[in-house]
């Protein structure tokens, strides 16, 4: 998970994948700490891949990792 990397303004938190691809996340609920996906991902190679949701699902668990470690627990 080194590679990832995490960008935090206000309530938008960007992910960017080892590969290049972007995941804009949004928190939700300040309360619990929800993210949930802005908008659509900017992938790398321009189209969507096959394994597009399990992608998502990593990047989700990269941002809420970092939104605990920066905002402390919900």
């Amino acid at each position: 998970m080194a590679d990832w990397s995490v960008k935090g303004v206000g309530v938008e938190v960007t992910v960017t994948s080892p590969a290049g691809d972007e995941y804009p996340f949004v928190i939700t609920d300040v309360a619990d700490l929800h993210l949930q996906l802005g908008t659509r991902p900017r992938w790398q190679a321009g189209r969507e891949p096959t394994d597009a949701a399990a992608r998502i699902d990593d990047a989700l668990a990269v941002a809420s990792r970092w939104t605990e470690d920066t905002f402390g627990p919900a």
